[in-house]
């Protein structure tokens, strides 16, 4: 098993190349690069401006100096291009990063591309589910052809709520491009009790 850092864990503290550098002096043996559209937050890669292949190329090259590797690319970008969304023009451009994702993500060596997918208000869990389906399916054949993965990820939303949601979005999408992130949340309602 290997132990992969995520930007959101020190990147507000240390910029994106010398964080990497951090991580591995820590312990870990990747990185998982966030691509955001934050503000001024110091997180991961800025989209659009820096989700480029020289950009990540410097990443893969200050995680290979460092001796990890680059694990994985999380599009938190798509916290406000929801794939899932109502509107065909948000979708289009969340299928657009998407698809760039692949290429980058394969660039470096990395396979795992984390989709964390929400749910716009004013759809219900079923109409989400099928507008992300229809994303995913179209972007799939480019993760196919760069040997990447599209891991959608269960953040505590309806449309992805429990394993069997996550389950019925990776088959209806019907690609070995697309599989599960699967977050284990649990609520621990007294800190102080061992959970064996």
């Amino acid at each position: 098993m290997k132990l992969s850092m995520h930007s959101i864990c020190i990147e507000r503290k240390y910029p994106l190349l010398e964080a990497i550098r951090k991580a591995a002096e820590f312990g870990y043996q990747g990185y998982e690069i966030d691509i955001g559209d934050f503000g001024n937050t110091g997180l991961g890669l800025h989209w659009p401006e820096e989700f480029t292949p020289q950009r990540v190329a410097q990443a893969g090259e200050a995680a290979r100096q460092a001796g990890i590797e680059i694990s994985s690319l999380c599009l938190g970008v798509l916290w406000k291009y929801y794939p899932s969304s109502p509107e065909a023009e948000t979708r289009a451009q969340a299928a657009e990063i998407i698809r760039q994702a692949a290429s980058l993500t394969a660039s470096v060596g990395a396979k795992v591309i984390l989709l964390p997918v929400g749910q716009p208000e004013g759809l219900t869990a079923e109409e989400a589910r099928g507008n992300l389906v229809e994303v995913l399916r179209e972007c799939a054949p480019e993760a196919e052809r760069h040997g990447v993965v599209y891991a959608v990820e269960n953040v505590g939303q309806a449309l992805a709520y429990t394993a069997d949601d996550l389950l019925e979005i990776v088959s209806r999408v019907g690609s070995p491009a697309c599989m599960v992130y699967y977050l284990s949340l649990i609520h621990i309602s007294e800190p102080t009790r061992p959970l064996y």
